[in-house]
């Protein structure tokens, strides 16, 4: 038995895991009971919800469920793997929202000429006029993008169940943080959870581990375990020296994000814009231009009207700006 743990249930934690599966049940498909690999997963999350930067808000307002992407706005598409992937989960569908640029220098909004027919800005050329710009496909999915990390789970449940393989085994545990990692006298690796005093002994023993946090949760880690290497083991510690020197170039900010729920639209002529040369702000978008935003709350029965008289809206902050007030509260933000 080869037991695999893989810390982090975002998108490419998912997508391992996925990965993995496709391969070791072909692997015994093609070679039999008697050669095939038997595997056990296990995928730990520090939340209670999967697919990472890809979140959901749920907001309930009057009779009214918004479901507003405090994450991820949209995703890409740039490889046939992940082609394969998004095309059989049903709730992705292809964003057809019109997408602006507002330059603030000098005190004014200049807003470009929106993108149409779906064939939005690349946000990598968003200083220039759109009509120079490259233009991508941008996917959602509904309600909410988080939901693109839920259809990748049920992708990997259905590798499994319908391999018929008993070889294979998976596991997730949510709200279950790693905090170090460890080898044991057998060469294993053992993990330690948040949780008590000084943390919890998971008690299980794993031959490959695939770290898939943030950057920085990721480094953290890694320096814990390489104080954990004896000093027989130079080779082990110079690699994971060589890991944390590659993580060192990587940088990441917070983002702060705030939404708005409106009774009335705004009736403005664009669904989402890149804001430019603001002090603040960097990204505005409609989020209910995106499918199915706004749905019945059937737990609150009251008439308040149409929702179509609604509009939800997101908007994320640049990234110095968030960084320098990362730590103050909603009402310090206000």
């Amino acid at each position: 038995m080869v037991k695999v743990s893989v810390i982090g249930a975002g998108i490419s934690g998912l997508s391992f895991v996925k990965k993995l599966f496709e391969n070791v049940v072909l692997f015994n498909k093609n070679f039999g009971n008697e050669k095939g690999i038997k595997i056990s997963v296990d995928l730990f999350e520090k939340s209670r919800i999967l697919s990472g930067r890809c979140t959901t808000k749920r907001v309930r307002n009057g009779n009214k469920l918004f479901h507003i992407d405090t994450g991820a706005q949209y995703f890409t598409c740039r490889s046939e793997e992940f082609r394969n992937t998004i095309d059989n989960i049903k709730e992705v569908v292809e964003w057809n929202g019109k997408i602006n640029i507002i330059d603030c220098k000098e005190g004014t909004n200049v807003v470009s000429p929106s993108c149409e027919g779906g064939s939005l800005l690349n946000e990598e050329n968003n200083n220039n006029n759109s009509s120079n710009g490259s233009y991508i496909k941008r996917y959602i999915a509904e309600p909410g993008n988080i939901k693109l990390g839920y259809g990748m789970y049920d992708q990997i449940l259905d590798i499994i169940n319908t391999s018929e393989d008993d070889k294979v085994s998976f596991d997730l545990h949510l709200n279950e943080r790693i905090i170090d990692i460890n080898k044991n006298i057998n060469d294993k690796f053992v993990f330690i959870k948040e949780g008590g005093e000084g943390g919890e002994e998971i008690g299980e023993e794993y031959d490959y581990v695939f770290l898939s946090p943030p950057p920085f949760q990721t480094m953290e880690l890694l320096e814990r375990y390489q104080t954990n290497i004896s000093d027989d083991r130079k080779e082990e510690y110079d690699s994971i020296e060589n890991m944390l020197n590659k993580y060192k170039n990587i940088k990441t900010n917070g983002c702060w994000a705030v939404y708005l729920i409106l009774k009335n639209s705004l009736q403005l002529d664009f669904d989402a814009a890149f804001v430019n040369n603001s002090d603040i702000i960097s990204w505005m978008c409609k989020n209910s231009s995106k499918l199915n935003r706004i749905q019945p709350n059937d737990k609150i029965d009251v008439e308040d009207g149409n929702n179509s008289d609604y509009e939800s809206w997101l908007i994320h902050a640049k990234s110095n700006f968030s960084e320098e007030n990362i730590e103050k509260s909603n009402q310090e933000i206000e």
